[in-house]
């Protein structure tokens, strides 16, 4: 990991686009005809939308099961199937629909449309086909550390189409393909080495329709259709384990404003503004008044608090909770041993398909809500006050001037929706709170160590422990947690003091030209001509090879 100090967030992008814009030019203009690339590599810059795709050496489809039936197999396998209708709007089985998202470092992920599962490949190397390189969809992975969910998607060799393409996973360079007729393997979905130029390397992208726009983080109150009632949360007087989400007529209350973040592709995650707790469902408990509520908690770490948004029109949404496969949904009636509570009901193709009005909600944005730059590390102030938070050896949590000997700069890790841990950037041992005394501790991932970063303005944020419910403060020359005051003592300022990155040092192997960033803010080189694609040229014209837009030397056919 290294550190670099970086200007604004806008201009190193804009830095980045223009540099990458003069090298297209300048390796169009020493390599080929610019004209003829533009023309014929323009189409598949982006690869987003909703999309089918079929194997183009059997024309069976991607697919995937939506639950574990092989005792004997890791669950949620993907597989390749023939066309599959049934009777929703459009006639076709969603299980086969894709959702393509640009992520990090060029890389897509795809997402199963029924399920809010993300394809992943297993890095395992074994002599039975069951656990060997085999695939299977899996909760989001949101993290940029981790590979394993990212996918490049290139051209295929000798193409006829901008659709026909290869896709490679990010973190092993491995081909996707699957198993045919012959093996008998349930056209299990695995990864392979090779060159991408056998059939069985190679899919089309049959696009079924654009990426619908996603969800823009924000604050939003969460209404029922059919009964215009928003989403609350109770939130007690204690710190229960477990606060019931039901719907109220309007209230204008914080209990009624969700923080939605997305997580990855079109999954999100919930959070009730006013506690910071956010939202989940029960799985199937033995206790029948809770089966299925819908509930907001602290932060888990299993991804349990997952939701997908699935777009029926403008502000119209069915919302699934992702690790069940459920469909949020609300009590209409006034019986009070129902108290219009929220629950998640099973999936059927009627409510999957937005044709149940109970279970379609509409999302109102009603403010912004910025997230801390998870890649800088920060001194922690309050405006005014000539005063940092740091740590001294023999001391320990400090609150005083900046020094020379006082570690008083912080590292912000996001573990999902506006959750943090915070630790010291020189040590890594986090800040943690037991009761109202803070301190510092190796960091454990435990709820001590969590903090909710509520956003004042600009660069002020209230810091609520996760776990207690109670803001960092002053006391004196010191630091502890109370209960919210209102007052400025909790309000901390964020000072940048440099750029987080991790060094990217070459490209990925399957990219043979181009240029890319390096994740820190410059751009380096692919393939090993300086990002050309050296003396290859098409034999009958003699024209050059030119470096496509998913970094794959193409000839450019004769006229």
């Amino acid at each position: 990991m290294s550190a670099r100090g970086v200007g604004a967030t806008f201009a190193l992008c804009s830095r980045l686009d223009v540099l990458k814009f003069f090298l297209f030019i300048w390796a169009g203009l020493a390599h080929g005809s610019l004209a003829a690339q533009l023309r014929f590599g323009a189409d598949v810059r982006n690869h987003e939308g909703i999309f089918r795709i079929r194997q183009r050496s059997t024309g069976r489809y991607l697919d995937a099961y939506e639950r574990q039936f092989f005792q004997d197999r890791p669950g949620f396998e993907a597989v390749t199937r023939a066309a599959q209708l049934t009777d929703v709007k459009d006639g076709l089985d969603h299980t086969q629909y894709w959702v393509l998202t640009k992520e990090h470092l060029d890389t897509y992920s795809l997402m199963q449309y029924s399920s809010g599962r993300f394809l992943e490949g297993f890095e395992q190397d074994s002599t039975d086909w069951r656990s060997s390189w085999v695939c299977c969809t899996r909760l989001p992975n949101a993290s940029e550390d981790s590979m394993s969910q990212g996918w490049y998607i290139q051209r295929a060799p000798n193409a006829s189409g901008a659709t026909d393409v290869t896709i490679v996973q990010a973190s092993t360079g491995r081909f996707l393909s699957a198993y045919g007729a012959a093996e008998n393997f349930d056209y299990q979905v695995m990864t392979r080495e090779g060159s991408g130029r056998s059939g069985d390397l190679q899919w089309v992208l049959e696009k079924v329709r654009d990426r619908p726009l996603p969800l823009y983080d924000g604050i939003y109150v969460i209404i029922q259709k059919s009964t215009g009632r928003q989403l609350e949360a109770y939130e007690g007087t204690t710190w229960s384990p477990d606060s019931f989400v039901v719907t109220r007529e309007t209230a204008f209350t914080g209990a009624q404003k969700f923080l939605v973040r997305r997580s990855k592709g079109e999954v999100y995650m919930i959070t009730q503004l006013s506690s910071g707790r956010i939202l989940g469902a029960h799985p199937d408990p033995p206790d029948l008044a809770v089966n299925y509520s819908v509930v907001t908690r602290d932060f888990q770490g299993d991804l349990s608090q997952c939701w997908l948004l699935v777009r029926q029109s403008y502000n119209e949404f069915v919302v699934t909770h992702v690790p069940t496969g459920r469909v949020l949904d609300a009590y209409q009636q006034g019986d009070q041993s129902l108290d219009f509570r929220a629950f998640t009901a099973p999936a059927r193709l009627q409510n999957v398909d937005g044709n149940v009005s109970s279970e379609v909600w509409l999302f109102r944005k009603i403010g912004a809500m910025p997230v801390i730059d998870i890649e800088g590390v920060y001194r922690i102030t309050q405006r005014g006050a000539g005063r940092f938070l740091g740590w001294r050896e023999g001391t320990g949590l400090t609150w005083g001037p900046l020094d020379d000997v006082t570690q008083q700069v912080w590292y912000f890790r996001r573990l999902g929706a506006d959750i943090y841990e915070i630790s010291l950037n020189a040590t890594g041992d986090a800040l943690e709170a037991q009761g109202s005394a803070v301190s510092t501790a190796v960091l454990s991932g435990g709820p001590s160590q969590l903090w909710y970063g509520v956003w004042v303005g600009g660069k002020r944020y209230r810091l609520k422990q996760h776990e207690t419910g109670e803001y960092l403060d002053v006391a004196g020359v010191g630091v502890v947690t109370r209960p919210d005051s209102g007052g400025d003592s909790q309000v901390w300022e964020l000072v940048e003091v440099a750029h987080r990155c991790t060094l990217r040092s070459a490209c990925p192997a399957v990219h043979e030209c181009g240029f890319q960033e390096d994740g820190c803010g410059s751009i380096i080189a692919c393939g090993t001509t300086n990002g050309t694609c050296g003396d290859r040229r098409n034999t009958i014209t003699d024209v050059p090879f030119f470096c496509h837009a998913d970094n794959t030397c193409q000839c450019i056919p004769k006229p």
